[in-house]
């Protein structure tokens, strides 16, 4: 009789682990499964960033009138000769 409880409670206690083991592995699954999603996302994030720099170089190796824009407005040059007035913007 007590063979038979022994067998029941070890087959309980297997039956136990063996769903703690797959709860926690179909967790892990999930886990990994987001992150997996997230990672795409970043990568799609990525390219379409490559793309708008490919674009940009494209247009500062051919476009002069480009170059010279962002040579004027973000690094303040100017030809030689020109004046420049700078007026304070109302608040």
């Amino acid at each position: 009789m007590w063979r038979r409880w022994f067998i029941v409670s070890i087959g309980a206690v297997g039956s136990v682990a063996l769903l703690w083991n797959l709860a926690r592995t179909g967790s892990e699954l999930f886990y990994e499964r987001r992150e997996l999603d997230r990672a795409a996302e970043r990568v799609e994030e990525m390219r379409g960033r490559i793309a708008g720099l490919e674009t940009e170089r494209e247009r500062l190796k051919k476009d002069h009138a480009y170059i010279e824009s962002i040579a004027r407005d973000d690094l303040g040059m100017v030809r030689p000769g020109e004046i420049v007035y700078y007026f304070p913007q109302n608040p």
